[in-house]
């Protein structure tokens, strides 16, 4: 909200008066779907997901970490 200038108590009033006035959420929830965890795949498909990566990575199809981490962090601003 800041890039907004708006600051967030605002925002949140301005949601608890939408919720008030209407007696609903004013969008839609979900659970984002997560990726499988480690321990939750089988052995194919990890070999399956570090083949994908060992490829990308012979190919150059990589990015320096560091690039990913500054994206990641522009992504929770």
């Amino acid at each position: 909200m800041v890039k907004l200038g708006v600051p967030a108590s605002v925002v949140i009033n301005m949601l608890y008066k939408q919720i008030i006035m209407t007696k609903s959420i004013p969008f839609s929830l979900s659970v984002p779907t997560a990726p499988v965890a480690f321990d939750e795949m089988d052995a194919a498909e990890f070999e399956a997901m570090m083949q994908t990566g060992f490829e990308e990575a012979k190919s150059d199809r990589s990015r320096p970490a560091a690039d990913v981490f500054a994206d990641l962090r522009r992504a929770d601003g």
